[in-house]
């Protein structure tokens, strides 16, 4: 288990990440981030690739990207002050350990810039990187080895509420969505299942209550305890959640 009372910290490269500074600087810096804010921020060790792949992208889909070396500031002060609609990072360069993983990271970026989704753009395409990526929420990840129209795929079905994750992952994909979806339901009871799902899927308590032929009370019962149960606290993570389920398929 988890000391939740440790400082939460990453490194990225040679930079080490310190969530405390960052959420406190966070509110001196409000208006200056949402003046800065940006479409798509991408982070790299290499400066020369990333802003590249931010010209490239920012002519493509005529938006305001940005790109940043892991080592010209530290991660979340970036974040903070762009607060981008989605980060493309390299998950396998974050420096992370068991009592502060992937999914820490991922809430983190959460407390700073609730809007932020996750876009993995990684060398490494292995069973690690994928089951990590998925667990913490990202909404895709591509090879850096692929060719660039599967980012350029893969940001165009985010931006249109999507997921995409590279082709090259094969079955490896399948079997790892398999394994987590059978994993969550055997959490949950049929009901509570049938009520997150319906939740997700926009329905409000009233409806999913005459649906499933139950009080509106106990309706909020199940999903108090469902999302209890998956480590869930309010409807985006729910939706990110089951989106990478399939519930919504």
């Amino acid at each position: 288990m988890r000391n939740t009372g440790e400082k939460s910290a990453f490194t990225a490269g040679s930079t080490r990440i310190g969530i405390a500074g960052s959420i406190k600087n966070t509110s001196e810096t409000n208006d200056e981030a949402k003046r800065d804010r940006v479409d798509i921020l991408i982070l790299d060790n290499s400066s020369g690739m990333c802003a590249v792949l931010a010209r490239h992208l920012s002519e493509l889909f005529k938006l305001r990207c940005i790109s940043c070396a892991h080592g010209d500031s530290p991660i979340l002060e970036t974040l903070a002050r762009y607060q981008p609609k989605i980060l493309i990072l390299d998950p396998a360069e974050l420096t992370l350990s068991p009592q502060h993983d992937l999914q820490d990271f991922r809430r983190s970026v959460r407390i700073i810039s609730a809007r932020t989704m996750l876009f993995g753009y990684t060398a490494r395409m292995d069973d690690a990187v994928l089951r990590g990526v998925i667990g913490a929420q990202f909404v895709g990840c591509v090879g850096k080895q692929s060719d660039l129209q599967q980012l350029e795929i893969g940001l165009m079905a985010v931006q249109s509420g999507g997921m995409y994750f590279d082709p090259g992952y094969g079955n490896l994909l399948h079997e790892v969505v398999a394994q987590d979806s059978l994993g969550s339901n055997d959490l949950l009871s049929k009901r509570e299942r049938a009520v997150i799902i319906l939740t997700a899927k926009g329905q409000p308590a009233k409806q999913i209550a005459q649906e499933l032929q139950i009080s509106a009370k106990t309706v909020e019962t199940y999903k108090g305890r469902a999302l209890n149960k998956l480590g869930l606290s309010n409807r985006a993570e729910l939706l990110d959640h089951a989106l990478s389920q399939g519930w919504l398929a």
